[in-house]
């Protein structure tokens, strides 16, 4: 168990083996013999690494939901506290949202300021831009249709249609 909620959901838990090395050895606490063949006598240990715990904050939402609902009124201020947190993060999304395309457009345009054949670039890009545009209308317009008629045997005009 975490020591803290903190380290809970920044960080995983997880079980390392202990690589003996290439010899044949004893374990001085149970006296096992400890086979660099075998896997299953390595020892363990234990490590956190880095990385979001999502498993850990679903599970610790849950429990902490269950638990304001079964407070009743005694919960309605956490209740309250917890709706304006999710309002406020809304908002900032909303702000993110919005400024992304500006991040977005100076981070293409540092691109551009680097590039030495810009024509070659774009020519490049146009070439990728037809690619996905010609592999889109073969996917939708050959290949969805065909499996549509296959699966149902009928023309998918009708259906394209509605």
């Amino acid at each position: 168990f975490p020591p803290n909620i903190i380290q809970a959901g920044l960080q995983q838990y997880k079980t390392e083996l202990v690589y003996p090395g290439e010899d044949k050895s004893m374990d001085m606490d149970t006296g096992a013999t400890i086979d660099p063949a075998d896997k299953s006598t390595w020892m363990f240990k234990s490590a956190w690494s880095n990385g979001t715990n999502i498993l850990g904050l679903v599970i610790f939402s849950i429990v902490t939901g269950v638990a304001i609902a079964m407070c009743g009124e005694d919960g309605k201020p956490l209740l309250h506290f917890f709706e304006s947190v999710s309002i406020v993060m809304m908002k900032v999304t909303t702000w993110i949202i919005h400024l992304a395309p500006i991040g977005v457009c100076f981070l293409v345009a540092g691109q551009l300021l680097e590039m030495k054949d810009i024509a070659g670039e774009f020519l490049k890009l146009g070439w990728y831009f037809f690619t996905v545009l010609l592999g889109l209308f073969i996917h939708g317009l050959i290949v969805l249709p065909t499996i549509y008629g296959l699966a149902t045997r009928s023309l998918p005009f009708r259906f394209i249609a509605n």
